[in-house]
């Protein structure tokens, strides 16, 4: 069967005006429609039947093969016929066929790049796992050793805040004792001064 194209609507939808008129038409009644013109009569049968195919199809019509009891293929009208010519017939077929081929090939694109994708990842997965891992394991023993060189860091500092804390008090406690001592030295001297004098 050749696929059902554009060029298709116009006979198909003078056979579906046929059939609403008639009830049913043979390959007979439409040999002189300009779409079999030049065809020989076996040709027209089998352009009636692949066309035929297309009323089964959309089930607009009900048909009927050429056979061992029939003489000639039919299309004839069925409950849908008269509801599909009013929708928009075969060009309105056409469209929606279209816009499922379309839409079932964008479908299938995103189903191809998405296998694509899985592929990829079930491909990087453990590298870039792997990857992680080390990073993990770089960064706590970076950051184990950091805090343990900012923690003796501080130690140092808190030790040498202490050291110094005690040096100042120490040599507070010098100038004390050395003011004290000045003081009484300053003391006696005048007083040893005065009584010298008299």
């Amino acid at each position: 069967m050749t696929a059902f194209s554009e060029k298709d609507i116009p006979i198909l939808d003078r056979i579906l005006d046929l059939v609403l008129e008639e009830d049913y038409i043979v390959p007979q009644q439409v040999k002189n429609d300009p779409h079999f013109q030049n065809m020989s009569w076996k040709k027209v049968e089998l352009e009636f039947d692949r066309l035929m195919y297309y009323f089964e199809y959309f089930g607009c019509a009900k048909c009927t093969p050429k056979g061992p009891r029939i003489i000639n293929a039919q299309i004839r009208i069925n409950s849908r016929t008269s509801n599909f010519k009013g929708s928009g017939g075969f060009k309105k077929a056409f469209e929606s066929l279209l816009a499922k081929e379309i839409h079932a090939d964008l479908v299938r694109k995103k189903e191809i790049n998405e296998g694509r994708l899985a592929k990829w990842q079930v491909k990087t997965f453990w590298w870039f796992f792997a990857f992680g891992a080390i990073g993990l394991l770089y960064s706590i023993y970076d950051g184990f050793f950091k805090t343990q060189k900012i923690d003796n860091q501080i130690n140092k500092t808190e030790t040498g805040i202490k050291q110094n804390t005690e040096a100042i008090k120490e040599l507070k406690t010098l100038i004390i004792n050395q003011k004290r001592l000045d003081s009484l030295s300053n003391t006696r001297t005048k007083t040893d001064t005065i009584i010298a004098g008299q």
